[in-house]
C-alpha cells in the first residue's frame, strides 16, 4: 500500500457519513503534512496537486519484471466453462460513469443508433481542434474510418453490456446441452449504478423481466456522488449548498459495498438491502469476482473471456486474490490509467494510477491495466479494503455552478497493493480498447455493428421484448 497515504488513514467505511467525515479528516491531515506551517488555499493547491498525489517511492520505479508476469497462452478451458455453468462465478458490472468527455449523460444509458455520423464527426473534430491534434492528413484518415451509427440496432450501451453476457450464456448451456433457464439462473450479479439514472435502469430490468435472470440474484448498488470540497480560513468542508457533485472514482464505488444499507435486490418484487457481512458471505461462496467497466468495448463481442477466467482459477489455487491484465496505450489517444511497473521497495510488480505519477508524459505510459479485474477468493479483497482503507488522491474539477472544487478519486486498482496480485500479459500485446472520449465513437461504433452481426444476437434481443 501506500505507505506516506495509509500510515495515516484511518477511513471509516461503515456508512456513507463516517466515508465523508473520515476522508475529509485524512485529507486536512495530509495536506496539512505537505504544507507545513504555510498557509495554502484552493489555488495552492491546484498548483501542487502531482507533488500532493504523487506516489512516494516514483523516482525509485523501473520498468515491469517480466520473470514476474503470468502469459495468457493456451489453456484448457473445460473447467472455466463447468465454473460458469455452476454459478460459482460472480460478475460485477461498473456501470455508474458519466461519459463526461463525451457530454452525453450516463454511459449505459447512450444510444449511438440515435444520432448522426455529422454530429459524430463534429464531437470529434471539437476535440481534436481544442487538443491541437486537427489537420487535414489527420482528419481524413480518422474520418473514413467513422461507419454510419443509424447502422447500429437500437440498444443503449448497458442493454448491450447485459444482453452480450445473455448471448454467451445461452450459447454455453446449449455446447454442453442444459437447459438455459438453469444455467441463467444460477449466476449471480452486481450492478452499479448512479443516482440519476438508477431508476430508469432498474425499471428497465424489470420491465424486460431481468433479461432471464433469476430476479433475486441480481443485486444492486446506487453509487452515491458527492458534493464539492471547499477550503475556507485553512478548513474543508463539503459544500452542500451548491450544485455541484460527482463520483468519487471506482476506488469509492468498492468501499461503498461495505457500507451499510448500500446493497439490494428484489424478493417478490420487494427491495431488501443486505447488509456488509452478508454481502461478504455471498462472495464467500464464490471462486472468483470478475470485475467489468461498461466502457470496455472489447466485451461486446466477448464477454465471457475464458482463457482469462481459466488463468485466473489457477491462480486462485495459488492464493492470489486479484488478477490484473496488462495492456498496451491507446495509440488513437494516450489515456490516463493504471500504469504498470516494478517498484523495488516493495520488491514487487505493481499498477500505480497516473494521477499519481507526479508530472509524467501520458504518451510515455506503454502499459496499462485493462479495465477488467479478476478476484478469486473475492470476499478476501473487500475485507483487506475494509481493514486498510484505499488511497485518496484528489481532482480539482468545476460543478456545474462553473466554480472549482476538490474531488477525491480513489481508484479500484488499488487493491494491489493490499492483496496478493498477479499480472498477466496475452501474447500479442494489444491496446486497450475503452470508449473514453469523442475519437474512440470510432471503434466503439465498429465493436457494436460486430455484436449485432453475430448469429442470433438482434433475435435475443426481440425475444426479450427490447427490440
Amino acid at each position: 500500500m501506500y505507505k506516506a497515504n495509509l500510515l495515516q488513514t484511518t477511513l471509516n467505511l461503515t456508512s456513507l457519513g463516517s466515508y465523508k467525515h473520515s476522508s475529509l479528516a485524512l485529507l486536512q491531515s495530509k495536506l496539512k503534512a505537505f504544507f507545513g506551517n504555510q498557509a495554502f488555499d484552493l489555488s495552492l493547491i491546484k498548483d501542487n496537486l502531482a507533488g500532493i498525489n504523487v506516489y512516494p517511492y516514483l523516482d525509485s520505479l523501473q520498468p515491469l519484471q517480466t520473470s514476474e508476469i503470468f502469459v495468457l497462452d493456451t489453456l484448457s478451458i473445460e473447467n472455466a466453462e463447468k465454473k460458469v455453468l455452476e454459478g460459482t462465478c460472480f460478475w460485477e458490472h461498473a456501470a455508474a460513469g458519466e461519459g463526461t468527455r463525451l457530454g452525453l449523460g450516463t454511459k449505459y444509458t447512450i444510444d449511438l443508433s440515435k444520432y448522426s455520423k455529422d454530429e459524430i464527426l463534429q464531437w470529434i473534430t471539437d476535440e481534436a481542434t481544442s487538443t491541437g491534434a486537427f489537420s487535414t492528413s489527420w482528419s481524413e484518415e480518422v474520418f473514413s474510418r467513422l461507419r454510419d451509427p443509424k447502422s447500429l440496432l437500437s440498444l443503449s450501451l448497458g442493454i448491450r453490456h447485459m444482453l452480450q453476457l445473455v448471448y454467451e450464456l445461452k450459447k454455453l448451456a446449449t455446447k454442453y446441452q442444459l437447459e438455459p433457464e438453469q444455467v441463467m439462473g444460477r449466476q449471480k450479479m452486481l450492478v452499479i449504478l448512479n443516482n440519476e439514472t438508477a431508476s430508469t435502469i432498474i425499471d428497465e430490468f424489470h420491465r424486460y423481466h431481468f433479461l432471464s435472470f433469476n430476479p433475486v440474484n441480481i443485486y444492486f448498488m446506487v453509487q452515491d456522488s458527492f458534493s464539492g470540497i471547499f477550503l475556507k480560513e485553512g478548513v474543508l468542508f463539503y459544500d452542500e449548498q451548491k450544485d455541484n457533485k460527482r463520483l468519487h472514482n471506482h476506488g469509492q464505488m468498492v468501499m461503498q459495498k461495505l457500507h451499510e444499507n448500500s446493497i439490494f435486490h428484489f424478493v417478490d418484487g420487494e427491495k431488501i438491502f443486505l447488509s456488509p457481512q452478508e454481502y461478504l458471505e455471498l462472495m464467500d461462496k464464490h471462486d472468483v469476482m470478475v470485475s467489468y467497466n461498461i466502457e470496455d468495448t472489447t466485451y461486446l463481442t466477448g464477454a465471457i473471456d475464458y482463457s482469462a477466467l481459466t488463468l485466473a482459477l489457477q491462480l486462485g489455487i495459488q492464493e492470489y486474490e486479484m488478477v490484473m491484465e496488462i495492456v498496451g496505450q491507446n495509440r488513437l489517444k494516450p489515456q490516463r490509467g493504471g500504469a504498470a511497473f516494478y517498484d523495488p521497495i516493495l520488491k514487487k510488480n505493481i499498477m500505480v494510477e497516473s494521477m499519481c505519477l507526479g508530472n509524467y508524459d501520458l504518451s510515455a505510459i506503454h502499459y496499462l491495466n485493462k479495465n477488467c479485474n479478476y478476484y478469486p477468493h473475492p470476499a478476501r479483497s473487500l475485507r483487506a479494503v475494509r481493514q486498510q482503507g484505499l488511497p485518496m488522491p484528489i481532482t480539482i474539477k468545476k460543478g456545474n455552478d462553473g466554480k472549482e472544487y476538490i474531488y477525491f478519486c480513489p481508484p479500484q486498482g488499488d487493491i494491489n497493493f493490499l492483496v496478493k496480485t498477479a499480472f498477466v500479459v496475452r501474447k500479442e500485446l494489444k491496446p486497450i480498447q475503452n470508449w473514453k472520449s469523442p475519437i474512440t465513437v470510432i471503434p466503439t461504433i465498429e465493436a457494436m455493428q460486430q455484436q449485432d452481426g453475430q448469429p442470433g444476437f438482434k433475435e435475443l434481443a426481440q425475444g426479450l421484448g427490447i427490440l
